[in-house]
């Protein structure tokens, strides 16, 4: 019994920071020392209750990124597949919550955040090159973001 409160007690303080993905759960569990069984029962009450939903972390998750920082589909698909997340799911996701527009003006932010420390434009046109983005995307966040006030 008190095992089974030592994992819901490691669960608690994991959803504190936020939301989990099944596969996150069970890594954090297994690295704490516990056993298959245990987290398989963990993994099953927190559905349950609710608290696990692949479907809805990659939602919020989405929505994150993409307000943080820009960030290309491609790319956001390989990191939700690396919290666990499967492809059908993260790729369906993506789709639904991937607004070009919202990404346009998080990158015009970005650069204009790099411009005023002093960033060249190669080294800005790297940094989106580096977070999966297309030449023409790229091009065109830096020309609005070079030829604006």
């Amino acid at each position: 019994m008190k095992r089974l409160r030592d994992v819901r007690k490691y669960t608690r303080i994991l959803f504190k920071y936020r939301p989990r993905t099944k596969r996150e759960i069970f890594l954090r569990l297994s690295k704490k020392g516990f056993k298959a069984e245990e987290i398989k029962k963990e993994i099953e009450r927190l559905e349950r209750e609710g608290l696990i939903d692949d479907e809805k972390f990659a939602k919020i998750f989405v929505i994150e990124e993409i307000h943080k920082r820009p960030v290309s589909k491609d790319l956001l698909i390989e990191k939700l597949l690396r919290k666990g997340v499967t492809l059908e799911i993260a790729k369906r996701i993506v789709e639904e919550e991937y607004k070009e527009d919202v990404v346009l003006e998080s990158a015009l932010k970005t650069v204009k955040k790099l411009k005023s420390r002093g960033f060249s434009e190669e080294r800005i046109y790297k940094y989106f090159l580096n977070r999966g983005f297309e030449y023409s995307f790229i091009e065109k966040v830096l020309f609005k973001g070079f030829n604006s006030p």
